[in-house]
C-alpha cells in the first residue's frame, strides 16, 4: 500500500481554502461551500474549517448541516470558540434558550470578547429578567462578569440594536429570501423604472401578463413590445379598461383569461410564451405557483419578469413572498436576474433569464426547500366580486384603485424619487 506523504495534502488544503476565500470575496457562497466541504474531507479533525462551513450553510438557510458541523468541531476540539458560538446562534433561533445559553457562555468562557456569543447572551438575559437577580449573590463566570463590568450606557445601546434585529427577524422569518449567489447577479444591470425593461425584450412574441387590475401595465406591454398576442389572466376583470382594448380583443391580438392563473397555465402547452410578466398573488404560496408553471411554459430563451420583488408592502402594511419565491426560484431553476426595475415605494421588478448551462448546474444543486410562509394573501391585491350588469361597481373599484395610488402618492409625497 502506497503512503500519501502529508505535505501534498497540507498544500493541497491550502489551495482549497485559498479558492475559499476567493469564493467568498466576490460572494459566490454555493462554490466556497463546495470547496469547505472539499476542505473538511482533506482535514476532517480540523474545528475551525467544520465551524467556518457552518456559519456558511447556517447563513445559507441550512441550518441542520451548521448544527451538525458545530457538534462535530466541538467533539474534535472541545474548544473551538466558533462552533459554540454557531451552536449558541442555532438554539436561540430555534428558542431553545437553556440550551443557547449553555453555548453562548461556553463560547465567553473561551473568549470573553465573542460578539455573537455576548449578543446572544444578552438578549437571553434580557427576555428573562429573572436571570440577572437569580445570579446575584452566585459566583459568576469570567465571561458574566465581564459583560456586566460593561459600561451602562454601552450594554443598553447593543441591547436596544439587538431587540430591533430580533423583531425585525421574527417578523419577517417566514418570507426570508436565501441569499443568491454572484453567478445569478454577475449579468444584473439596474434601470430606472419596470417601463424599461419592456424596452430590452424582444419585440412581437407570445405574451402573457398575470394580474392586471385597470390594464395599464398591459397597455405599455402592447405599445412597448408589440407582441403578436398578448394573454392576460386575472381572477377578475370588472375594473379593467375593456373600452381600451376592444379593438384588439375583436382582432383576437388580445385574450383575456379569467380564473385562478396558475391552473389557466397548467393547461397551456409548454414553451408557448417568449415573455411572462407576474403581478397576480404576492404571497409566497401565490408566487411559487405561478413561477412554477411559468417555468414550464416559457421557450428557453424567454423572459419571466415579476413585480413587487420585496418583502414588504407599505401601503398594504403586508408581508409579500415575492422576494423569497423569487429568490427560491432562481436557485432551484437556473435563473439569474438581468434587470432590476426600480420603484419608488420599493415596489421593485426583476427580469429572470435562463442561466448558462454550468451555473445552472451550480445553482441548482445548492437549492434546499424552507418551510411553507405564513404569509396571508394581502387583501388590497384580491379583485372584489365582480357585478357585470352594474356600471355603478365598475366605477367604484376603478375609484378604490385610484385612491389606493393616490394614497401612496400623498404618503411617500415627501420622499418621492425624481425619474
Amino acid at each position: 500500500m502506497t503512503n500519501v506523504s502529508a505535505e501534498p495534502i497540507q498544500d493541497l488544503l491550502r489551495h482549497t481554502l485559498e479558492f475559499t476565500q476567493q469564493c467568498l470575496d466576490r460572494g459566490d457562497f454555493p462554490a466556497a461551500l463546495w470547496a469547505l466541504g472539499r476542505a473538511v474531507n482533506l482535514a476532517p479533525q480540523d474545528a475551525e474549517i467544520l465551524s467556518q462551513r457552518g456559519l456558511l450553510a447556517y447563513v445559507m438557510n441550512d441550518h441542520e448541516s451548521a448544527r451538525v458541523d458545530f457538534v462535530t468541531a466541538i467533539r474534535v476540539e472541545p474548544r473551538c470558540v466558533a462552533a459554540h458560538a454557531g451552536l449558541a446562534r442555532y438554539h436561540w433561533d430555534k428558542r431553545a434558550i437553556t440550551e443557547a445559553e449553555e453555548s453562548a457562555k461556553a463560547a465567553l468562557n473561551l473568549d470573553p470578547a465573542n460578539d455573537d456569543a455576548l449578543n446572544i447572551l444578552s438578549a437571553i438575559q434580557s427576555s428573562r429578567p429573572k436571570v440577572r437577580a437569580a445570579q446575584a449573590g452566585h459566583g459568576k463566570s469570567a465571561n458574566v462578569a465581564a459583560h456586566d463590568l460593561m459600561p451602562a450606557a454601552t450594554r443598553q445601546a447593543r441591547q436596544s440594536v439587538w431587540n430591533f434585529l430580533t423583531v425585525g427577524c421574527e417578523f419577517f422569518a417566514d418570507a426570508k429570501p436565501p441569499l443568491l449567489t454572484h453567478q445569478h447577479l454577475k449579468n444584473s444591470r439596474v434601470v430606472p423604472r419596470r417601463k424599461e425593461i419592456l424596452k430590452l425584450m424582444p419585440k412581437g412574441g407570445i405574451c402573457a401578463e398575470i394580474g392586471t387590475q385597470t390594464g395599464n401595465f398591459a397597455k405599455q406591454i402592447l405599445s412597448v413590445m408589440k407582441p403578436a398576442k398578448l394573454h392576460i389572466y386575472d381572477i377578475d376583470f370588472t375594473p379593467f379598461d375593456h373600452a381600451y382594448f376592444q379593438t384588439a380583443l375583436k382582432q383576437k391580438t388580445v385574450e383575456l383569461h379569467k380564473g385562478d392563473s396558475s391552473s389557466l397555465l397548467a393547461a397551456t402547452p409548454d414553451g408557448s410564451f417568449d415573455f411572462i410578466y407576474i403581478d397576480g398573488d404576492h404571497s409566497y404560496e401565490g408566487a411559487v405557483r405561478d413561477l412554477e408553471q411559468a417555468v414550464r411554459k416559457i421557450k428557453d430563451d424567454g423572459w419571466i419578469v415579476c413585480n413587487d420583488y420585496t418583502i414588504y408592502s407599505p401601503l398594504e402594511k403586508s408581508k409579500y413572498g415575492v422576494y423569497r419565491a423569487v429568490n427560491e426560484f432562481c436557485l432551484k431553476h437556473g435563473y439569474e436576474i438581468a434587470y432590476l426595475a426600480l420603484h419608488q415605494w420599493s415596489y421593485h421588478d426583476v427580469a429572470l433569464r435562463k442561466m448558462r448551462p454550468g451555473d445552472a448546474a451550480a445553482s441548482s444543486a445548492n437549492f434546499k426547500p424552507r418551510r411553507a410562509c405564513k404569509a396571508t394573501v394581502p387583501a388590497a391585491r384580491v379583485a372584489p366580486v365582480a357585478k357585470p350588469a352594474d356600471t355603478s361597481s365598475v366605477a367604484t373599484i376603478a375609484a378604490d384603485v385610484i385612491q389606493t395610488i393616490g394614497q401612496g402618492d400623498e404618503m411617500f409625497a415627501g420622499d418621492k424619487a425624481h425619474y
